[in-house]
C-alpha cells in the first residue's frame, strides 16, 4: 500500500480520536464533583503510561540538558492551560460539538505563530485563509454571541483561548522537535502538564481522585477512553501519520476533526446540529483548504 495513503489512514484515526474528546469529556463531567482538572489529570496520567515505552527508547538517544527540561516545562504549562480551558468551556457552552468545532480552528492561529515565531514562509493564500477562518468562527458562535447569558460568552472566551494557546504550543513544540525526538518531547511535556494540574489542585485544596471517578462506570469508561484512545493512541497515530505522509499533511486531521465531533455529539449526546454550525463548518473547511494550498 502507498506510504502516503497509510499516513492518511493514521490521520483519519487521529481525527476520530481527537474528535471524540469533547463529546466524551462532557460525559465525564456529568460525574458528581468531577471538573475539568480531574478529567485532564486522569487523561494525561493514562496517556503518559501509554507513551512510556516509546519515550524510553528515544530518551536514551537524546542528551538532554537543563535548557531542554526548562523548554519542556514551558510547553507542559502551556498545554495544560489550553486543555483546562477547553474542557471547562464545554459545560459553559452547553455543547460539546460547538466547543470542538471552534477549537478545530487552531491551525489558523498556528499559521500566524509559525510566521511570527518560527519564521515560516507564507504564501498568497495566508491572509484569505485566516480571514475566512475568522468569519467561520463568528458564524459558528453567532447564537452564543447574541445571548445575554454571560456563562455562554465565558465559554466562548475559554475555547478561543484554548485554541490560541494550543496553536502556540504546537509551534513551540515543532521547534523543539528539531533538537530532541518528538516522543521524548511529548513525554516530558506531559509530565509538566500533570505537574501543572497537581499544583492547581493542591492550591485549591482538592483531592486528586473524586469518588465519582471510580463509583460511576460511565465516568470511569469516559476517563479511560480519553486517556487511552484520545491521548495515548491519538498522539501515536498522529506521529505515525506525520512519519509516513509528512508534517505538512498533518493539517488534514483538523479537516476531519470537526466532522467527527459534530457527528458523535449528535449520535451519542443527542445535541442538535444548527444551521450556523453547518455553514460555519463549511466556511472553516474552506479556510483549512486555503491553508493547505498555502
Amino acid at each position: 500500500m502507498n506510504q502516503t495513503l497509510v499516513g492518511y489512514i493514521f490521520f483519519t484515526l487521529t481525527a476520530f480520536a481527537f474528535g471524540s474528546f469533547e463529546v466524551v469529556s462532557k460525559i465525564a463531567l456529568h460525574g458528581r464533583d468531577i471538573d475539568a482538572l480531574h478529567v485532564n489529570l486522569a487523561r494525561y496520567s493514562i496517556g503518559l503510561i501509554i507513551l512510556l515505552p516509546f519515550a524510553l527508547y528515544t530518551i536514551k538517544k537524546d542528551k538532554l540538558t537543563l535548557k531542554d527540561h526548562f523548554d519542556f516545562m514551558k510547553l507542559g504549562i502551556l498545554l495544560g492551560l489550553s486543555m483546562l480551558a477547553l474542557v471547562s468551556s464545554i459545560p459553559a457552552l452547553g455543547s460539546a460539538a460547538l466547543a470542538g468545532l471552534i477549537f478545530s480552528a487552531n491551525p489558523i492561529f498556528t499559521v500566524w505563530f509559525g510566521h511570527a515565531i518560527a519564521k515560516e514562509k507564507s504564501g498568497k493564500y495566508l491572509i484569505p485563509a485566516v480571514t475566512t477562518g475568522i468569519i467561520g468562527m463568528i458564524v459558528l458562535s453567532i447564537h452564543k454571541l447574541m445571548e445575554v447569558n454571560h456563562i455562554g460568552l465565558w465559554g466562548l472566551v475559554l475555547v478561543v483561548f484554548s485554541a490560541i494557546t494550543f496553536s502556540l504550543y504546537s509551534v513551540l513544540s515543532k521547534i523543539k522537535n528539531h533538537t530532541v525526538n518528538k516522543h521524548t518531547n511529548i513525554f516530558f511535556t506531559f509530565i509538566w502538564t500533570l505537574i501543572t494540574f497537581l499544583v492547581i489542585l493542591l492550591y485549591r485544596h482538592e483531592p486528586l481522585i473524586m469518588p465519582a471517578m471510580y463509583s460511576d462506570h460511565r465516568v470511569l469508561i469516559a476517563l479511560l477512553w480519553i486517556g487511552i484512545v484520545v491521548t495515548g493512541l491519538g498522539y501515536i497515530f498522529y506521529f505515525k501519520g506525520m512519519e509516513l505522509a509528512g508534517v505538512h499533511k498533518s493539517t488534514s486531521v483538523f479537516f476531519l476533526k470537526p466532522l467527527f465531533t459534530a457527528t458523535l455529539a449528535w449520535v451519542i449526546l443527542g445535541e442538535s446540529i444548527t444551521w450556523n454550525m453547518l455553514v460555519g463548518t463549511l466556511i472553516f473547511l474552506l479556510a483549512m483548504y486555503l491553508l493547505y494550498k498555502d
